[in-house]
């Protein structure tokens, strides 16, 4: 069989150093030679939510897979139409029916592209995850501590669980296997590690030791060359590369290079502000010293100290020599104790201040929010305006850039400079109000099921569940995060589906067990489940000890 070396390139430095810059170029470079590129962009708000920036990044790219395909299926000819079916045909042999279905719930867009596999239940015990349902909508994987056989319970469970993440972790491989080869490699890009939650890096580990997984699995009709590169950036002054990839780091399978940045020596800030500012090296040359004696060379240091000079008036474009002059002793003596925050905060303070609010709301989202998610925001009179403001910023202020159908952060010190100007009150108040419309827009009155708006809307007021004080909305909040929670699971999410038990109990409050007894026992039973798929054995006990102290029923206690 012909083997193959997974890759690893891992970028470090520190923020501003120009990580992300030097990854686009790449990942620019190497589409435009026929890789498939995905990426992930982490942020402080994605740690909670095990996995769903692996799952939105793969979902978009088979989203545009589903929009080609869609214009075929109408009679559209297609440059690309051979290479189309033939992706196509690779995931369905790679994974045939069940593996599809399965991961259709990380990957939604599975549905459009493969719309016939949904029409017909697939039942193949060797293939599928099982993820039956019972009839109040839960997964039945050891759902309120027993099964069939209850003597054999524990173990029966933990062989599910283990059995449960490994059968994932082997199907996204196939699914990886599928859509890469020789003549389209692929490069998975991971911006921002040190904000990864455990399940990614888990996912992403697993995925480099493919070679391997797939031979424990079994797998041995899977031998064709396996072309992927991942390419990830981190700070490094937050955490080493040991921390992400662990032994990774130390396989003879896995090829890796390590990429240091640093800032900018006197020569390249020289080179830099002589092509920005267009005149010779001789001539920018004392004025690029005192620049990187205040910026240390980090070129977006670099890049907003010089924004604001000319803010000031500092560094000026004369017409009269048709060149840019500026005033050295000014430069000299303009304070080196701004930071880049510093900066980012005052620009937006002089910005409209419909364009302050925009920037507020999408702050919000983390790095990132949909423009779909926003017009949602906007059938509400105080969200009005949001998309318009964003697109004239995007145009005049370049603080935040359009990819897509998304507005994106230049960079995370942009976002936090925005999201640090709210007052921490009205913080979450914006947070709750945000979670509440898109929850009207969504949700009807009896409806508790979840997807990625929903998510979004409830992420949004258990950060501010603190200022959750109306009494009618604690059980809907609290149902609704047991959803969120079992919608976990079903995704082999344990962390994400604890952490949505314990801000349902919170919503609850103290007087859970009189106010919502079903709605409490229920939080406690998924409570018991997270843990245990969580190896948390301390955790189980507790949640099983406030069941026994709060129930008197034996089949509540079951």
């Amino acid at each position: 069989s012909r083997s193959f070396i997974s890759s690893i390139i891992t970028i470090g430095g520190e923020p501003g150093v120009g990580k992300s810059h030097l990854l686009r170029s790449v990942q620019e470079s190497l589409t435009r030679n026929g890789w498939t590129c995905i990426q992930c962009k982490f942020d402080r708000q994605s740690q909670n939510q095990s996995c769903s920036v692996v799952s939105m990044a793969f979902d978009n790219f088979f989203q545009h897979i589903a929009l080609l395909k869609s214009r075929l299926d109408n009679g559209e000819h297609l440059d690309s139409e051979e290479d189309l079916l033939d992706m196509i045909m690779s995931i369905e042999d790679h994974l045939n029916a069940t593996g599809i279905v399965t991961l259709s719930a990380m990957i939604p867009s599975f549905r459009a592209i493969f719309p016939d596999l949904f029409t017909r239940v697939v039942e193949d015990d060797d293939d599928v995850i099982s993820i039956e349902s019972s009839d109040d909508g839960s997964p039945d994987i050891g759902q309120n501590g027993e099964n069939s056989d209850s003597a054999n319970n524990d173990e029966e469970d933990c062989l599910e669980a283990h059995t449960f993440k490994s059968r994932f972790h082997y199907l996204f491989t196939k699914l990886v296997h599928s859509i890469s080869n020789p003549e389209n490699p692929m490069l998975f890009v991971l911006d921002d590690l040190q904000w990864a939650d455990r399940a990614s890096l888990d996912l992403i580990s697993s995925l480099v030791m493919s070679n391997r997984q797939l031979q424990l699995m079994g797998d041995g009709a899977d031998d064709s060359p396996h072309c992927l590169v991942v390419a990830g950036t981190y700070r490094s002054d937050e955490i080493d590369t040991n921390e992400v990839f662990g032994n990774l780091l130390r396989s003879d399978t896995v090829r890796v290079t390590n990429i240091d940045l640093a800032g900018m020596d006197i020569a390249g800030t020289n080179a830099m502000l002589s092509y920005t500012l267009q005149l010779p090296l001789r001539l920018i040359r004392e004025l690029a010293c005192v620049v990187h004696a205040k910026t240390l060379g980090n070129p977006l240091f670099v890049k907003e100290f010089m924004n604001s000079l000319v803010s000031d008036k500092e560094l000026q474009y004369s017409l009269v020599e048709a060149r840019w002059i500026w005033d050295i002793d000014a430069v000299k003596s303009k304070s080196v104790d701004v930071s880049v925050a510093e900066i980012m905060t005052r620009k937006v303070l002089h910005m409209p201040k419909e364009y302050q609010y925009a920037l507020s709301v999408a702050s919000c989202f983390g790095m990132r929010v949909g423009e779909e998610i926003l017009q949602l925001l906007e059938t509400s009179k105080t969200f009005i305006g949001l998309v318009h403001s964003l697109d004239q910023i995007v145009m005049k202020e370049g603080m935040i850039q359009k990819n897509g159908s998304s507005f994106v952060f230049q960079h995370d010190l942009i976002q936090q400079a925005v999201y640090n100007l709210i007052d921490s009150k009205e913080r979450d108040e914006l947070h709750y109000n945000i979670g509440v419309e898109l929850l009207k827009s969504i949700i009807t009155s009896t409806d508790y099921s979840v997807d990625r708006t929903s998510l979004l809307a409830i992420d949004q007021i258990n950060v501010a569940s603190s200022i959750v004080t109306e009494a009618s909305l604690r059980s809907p909040l609290a149902l609704l995060n047991l959803s969120a929670s079992q919608h976990m699971i079903e995704l082999a999410k344990p962390v994400s589906a604890l952490l949505y038990v314990r801000h349902g109990l919170r919503h609850l409050g103290q007087e859970g067990w009189v106010s919502n007894f079903d709605v409490c026992l229920r939080l406690h039973d998924a409570g018991c489940l997270s843990s245990y798929l969580n190896g948390m054995p301390r955790g189980v006990e507790a949640y099983i000890e406030e069941i026994m102290k709060n129930t008197k029923d034996m089949m509540d206690r079951m």
